[in-house]
């Protein structure tokens, strides 16, 4: 059986989705895309049953077993939607009659993600085959709900699992004095740095170094923050590196709801959330010291070392400094090249095509910024 996600809105999810699809985009421990598949995989007789080709899925939807059991009690004849937007079908959306999904889980924009981590950490606890882990490595253990770690490395460090779950991937490095607090997901390879204080709701991709202060944040693979300074929910990128002593936000004094760049519709937009920090596309980079602002964006390949509060939307290929200027293309890919190599990885020619498109395609907003 063929998944084809839906096109949908994608720019509602930029800088994330410059470089990726929205099924690519992590909430909890897994992509989106991982999520349906598990879930499918999990229930692919019933399909089978069905005979069912191909099945279209609007990517924005959170997959659950309520979601696939109503997936299942279609007929061929029926569509479900969203607020009457088709959002799953199979083979054709063409005269179909529409039933409204029921309970579905949708995200409409970068924040909503950011607050479904907590829930999606435990919910994707329960579709993959981690074993719970009894730390063996001197360490303090608060509560049992701590799961996988295999072949990790713990040195004197605090798990509190008493609030949720804390999950470990394969070759997970906790140095002395970290201080974890679960839902939390720390993906393979990474590394929680010494003193490091992470709160719940936090994911954390794969080979990502971190230390300081995190809480209710997503980190795609290959990132660092690996100094002290606040990082509160917030999504980074990919290859994105904060300096020593980077800050952000994520509170305004006056405490109301936080506005925050939108590439759809080129203007700053209500979050309608109390709490929102800093959203950074791939390859993005600031210097020691840095300060984002509440709801700060920052788009893809931005070097950014000015001192004082940051402007809260720096377009992709941004580099600030005492000036504002254009992030050279050529310059930028070199760096990105030689960050990829440290890893044993080189930039495909697929990729160099995606980022040479978001140069091209961001270069209105840039324009306007710079001058």
């Amino acid at each position: 059986m063929n998944i084809l996600f839906l096109e949908d809105q994608r720019s509602r999810f930029y800088p994330l989705t410059h470089t990726r699809p929205i099924q690519a985009l992590k909430v909890g421990i897994l992509s989106l895309e991982e999520k349906w598949n598990i879930l499918i995989e999990q229930h692919i007789h019933g399909f089978t049953k069905k005979k069912v080709v191909k099945i279209y899925i609007c990517p924005t939807v959170i997959p659950s077993k309520k979601v696939i059991n109503q997936i299942l009690s279609l007929e061929d004849s029926e569509i479900l939607s969203i607020k009457g937007k088709p959002a799953i079908y199979f083979d054709s959306k063409e005269n179909k009659t529409s039933i409204e999904i029921k309970d579905a889980h949708q995200i409409q924009c970068i924040p909503d993600i950011i607050y479904a981590n907590q829930e999606q950490i435990t919910e994707d606890l329960t579709l993959l085959n981690f074993s719970k882990n009894k730390i063996k490595s001197p360490a303090i253990c608060i509560g049992d709900q701590i799961y996988g770690g295999k072949d990790i490395d713990v040195n004197y460090a605090i798990f509190d699992a008493s609030q949720g779950p804390i999950v470990l991937g394969k070759n997970v490095t906790i140095m002395p004095g970290a201080i974890l607090r679960g839902p939390l997901y720390i993906g393979d390879y990474s590394v929680i740095k010494m003193g490091a204080k992470i709160y719940g709701n936090t994911s954390i991709g794969k080979h990502c170094k971190i230390g300081g202060e995190v809480s209710q944040s997503i980190f795609l693979g290959y990132s660092n923050k690996s100094h002290d300074g606040y990082l509160g929910h917030s999504y980074i990128g990919e290859w994105c590196n904060l300096g020593a002593g980077t800050n952000c936000s994520n509170l305004k004094n006056n405490y109301s709801t936080v506005k925050y760049w939108r590439y759809d519709t080129s203007e700053f937009k209500n979050s309608n959330r109390q709490f929102l920090g800093l959203i950074m596309g791939d390859h993005s980079k600031s210097a020691i010291g840095s300060s984002f602002n509440t709801g700060s964006v920052v788009g893809c390949f931005c070097n950014v070392f000015s001192h004082g509060f940051l402007d809260k939307f720096i377009p992709d290929f941004s580099w600030v400094g005492t000036q504002k200027q254009e992030h050279q293309f050529d310059k930028a890919i070199l760096t990105a090249q030689k960050v990829m190599a440290r890893r044993n990885l080189k930039l495909s020619e697929r990729l160099l095509s995606i980022y040479k498109n978001v140069f091209t395609m961001t270069k209105k907003h840039r324009t306007t910024f710079l001058n």
